[in-house]
């Protein structure tokens, strides 16, 4: 089940115009919650042809607990799009994991 932070997180990014859907999975693998709507999200789309252009990625984010997958439109700038979705990351009260350089 997810928590209300992440359930939070969630609506906030389904009004966000860069981010077509997203959903939150444990390190299990099973969906405690999603949003929106992205084709790449759904087992019951057609597969693209062999050779076509993929139309939608996926931003993974790993949170403390749980890994955030966000989808969005291949025209849409990267950069733009994670620096938003940190943030509202950061707003919701979620953590982040942090990368060991070590």
């Amino acid at each position: 089940m997810s928590t209300r932070e992440q359930e939070k997180l969630l609506d906030t990014l389904s009004e966000n115009s860069l981010v077509k859907a997203a959903i939150v999975v444990d390190h299990n693998g099973y969906i405690k919650a999603r949003s929106g709507d992205a084709s790449v999200f759904n087992s019951d789309a057609p597969a693209r042809e062999p050779g076509s252009k993929p139309t939608e990625n996926i931003y993974l984010v790993a949170l403390t607990k749980d890994i955030l997958a966000v989808a969005f439109n291949d025209d849409t700038d990267f950069e733009r799009l994670r620096k938003s979705v940190d943030t509202l990351i950061e707003h919701s009260g979620l953590a982040l994991v942090e990368d060991d350089d070590d």
